[in-house]
Formats: C-alpha cells, sequence, structure tokens
C-alpha cells in the first residue's frame, strides 16, 4: 500500500482541518493509498523514505523544510492552497507578512503539483510568475455530505440567520460588521448567530452588541453541525476569501446562501445562492427572511449543487492524481 504524509498543522478546526479529514476518510476506502497525518519531528525526517508522496497543506517552515528533504530524496511533492494567501494575515506586522508570503510561494515552488480548489486561485498563483502553469491542478473543496442532514423547515416566527467568520482577519471582520448593522434593523423578525473566534471578537462583542446578535465564538465541528441544523438562513459577506468550506456546509445542510463575490465563491456555489454586495445585503436579508418559497427554492438548489463536492468524489481526484505522479 502506498503511503501519503500530510503534515499536521497547529489548528485542528476551520475549513483547511475539515478538508483534511474529509481527504483521510476518502482514501480509508482506498486499497492503494493510506494517509498518515504527523506532526513534524526529527524522527518524522529520518522515517520520510517509507512515504509515497509528500501532501501539504499548511504552509510554514517545518512543511519547507521536510519538502526540501523530499526533493532531495526524490519523493513527489503535492501543496495544495485553500484560501487567498496573497491577502492572508491583513492584520499582522509588516515582518510577519513578508515570512507569510515567503513561506507560502516558497512551498508551491518546491511542489511537483499545486492544487488548488477554484480557477480564481489557479489564476492568482499564476500571476506571480515564479510556478509553472502546468503544474497548477484545480481540485474543488469536498464536503462530507453523511454529516449534514438535509434540515427541516421551521415553522416559527422569528427565524435564525448564521454567519461564520475568523475575526483575526480585519477583511473577514469587516463583513462581520456588514452583517451585524443589518441585523440591528430587523429586532424580532430574525436573530444572527456569529460563529468564530480569535482575533477582535471581543471588541465586536462590546461595540456591535444587539438583542437579536449572537457571538457563539469558536465552537466544536459538532455543535457547528447542529447551528446549521437549526438555522434557516446562511450569510457569508466577506472581503477575504477563496472557496470557503463553511459554504459547502451549509449546502449540504440545504440552506440558502447569502454571500459577497470574493474570490471563487461564485464558482463554488453557481446558482446555488445569492451573491450580493454591502449596500443591498439588507435588503436580500430582508427578502429571504419574508419569502418562504424564495427560501425554500434556494435550500434544493444548494443540497444539490453539494453534491457536486461530495469528498468521496473528490477523494478520487487526488488518487487519480498521486496515481500521475508516480507513473512519471
Amino acid at each position: 500500500m502506498k503511503k501519503i504524509l500530510i503534515i499536521a498543522g497547529k489548528n485542528k478546526f476551520g475549513g483547511p482541518f475539515n478538508w483534511l479529514l474529509c481527504l483521510a476518510d476518502g482514501l480509508a476506502k482506498s486499497n492503494s493509498y493510506k494517509l498518515e497525518i504527523r506532526r513534524p519531528s526529527f524522527r518524522l525526517i529520518l522515517s520520510l523514505r517509507q512515504y509515497t508522496i509528500i501532501h501539504i497543506y499548511e504552509f510554514s517552515f517545518y512543511s519547507l523544510f521536510i519538502e526540501k528533504i523530499a526533493g532531495c530524496l526524490k519523493i513527489p511533492k503535492v501543496a495544495t492552497v485553500h484560501g487567498d494567501f496573497i491577502g492572508a494575515s491583513d492584520n499582522l506586522n509588516i515582518f510577519k507578512k513578508i515570512i507569510s508570503k515567503y513561506l507560502a510561494i516558497s512551498g508551491l515552488k518546491e511542489a511537483d503539483i499545486v492544487t488548488t480548489p477554484t480557477l480564481y486561485m489557479k489564476n492568482l498563483i499564476k500571476k506571480i510568475g515564479v510556478i509553472d502553469p502546468e503544474k497548477i491542478k484545480v481540485i474543488p473543496n469536498m464536503v462530507n455530505l453523511g454529516l449534514f442532514v438535509k434540515r427541516k423547515p421551521n415553522n416559527k416566527r422569528r427565524l435564525t440567520v448564521v454567519q461564520i467568520s475568523d475575526f483575526k482577519y480585519l477583511l473577514k471582520a469587516k463583513g462581520v460588521i456588514d452583517s451585524v448593522k443589518a441585523f440591528l434593523h430587523f429586532g424580532s423578525k430574525a436573530q444572527l448567530r456569529i460563529i468564530g473566534g480569535r482575533g477582535l471578537i471581543n471588541y465586536f462583542k462590546c461595540h456591535f452588541a444587539g438583542n437579536n446578535i449572537i457571538y457563539l465564538g469558536r465552537i466544536s465541528h459538532r455543535d457547528v453541525i447542529k447551528e446549521l441544523r437549526a438555522a434557516d438562513i446562511f450569510i457569508f459577506p466577506t472581503y477575504f476569501d477563496n472557496a470557503p468550506i463553511s459554504i459547502l456546509e451549509a449546502m449540504a445542510t440545504g440552506l440558502p446562501i447569502l454571500t459577497y463575490n470574493t474570490g471563487g465563491i461564485k464558482e463554488l456555489i453557481g446558482q446555488a445562492g445569492i451573491i450580493c454586495n454591502k449596500k443591498n445585503l439588507s435588503h436580500w436579508i430582508d427578502k429571504l427572511i419574508s419569502n418562504k418559497t424564495l427560501r425554500s427554492v434556494l435550500a434544493d438548489k444548494a443540497r444539490r449543487r453539494a453534491t457536486h463536492f461530495s469528498h468521496k468524489k473528490i477523494s478520487k481526484s487526488f488518487m487519480l492524481l498521486y496515481n500521475s505522479l508516480q507513473d512519471e
């Protein structure tokens, strides 16, 4: 059996980690590949020869060092870019920002194949001009549909709207400001429940409070699923993203999606959601709250769209990619 090594990131939460769990589950059904997730260590470096392929999904000094050693050992390397790393860490100091971009770009240059979930991100990487466009492949993000059972319609008068965001990034926090300001006008018509933590969440609790606005902070993925199951609408106004897995999970739950045209999001949702902007966000939230038929139509479209991103299907694309590296 061929062994794939993925260097474990420091974060065991969020979209990239959920993607990793989907990949591991998809490969577990294969008789050809076994995925191992390991933390960087001296022992790992000494045992690199046992692996068929090294797959990097988070970029760090550790992962770059292991990529370089794998290159010396002639082990094929795959690097996957999830987010818009070009605009990443916008609230970090200049030194950390430079290091962050250096690690990402260096990690991509070291890889034999680079995968990204959207054409938008592929074109962004090509513009850097230091990576061979031929080695950039688009493989969509994936979701475990079995975890997200279709929700039952809510007949209550007050509807629940869920938003997921990472307050670490100013450009994401800016989208939260848009949604919070919109909800201050809705009163008892709907409740906004915001999932996410780190960075600016305490600032938001102090300066953007409201009786119909609940800040849940960082919660477990199991609780995220419960929140989506109990929701009526999913909103994702963001100024910084590529192909958010949280949108995939909301679609898999069968929620109507309202989001901005940021990064590769339009590629992700197709016709299964509403693309809006800051000026008409409040209008579209109100329309979704008031129009049950529209919510139902969008919910059905979202659920059908999500089936295209099944982890059982997408993980096979990675198996084909691994096979192609072995054949070279």
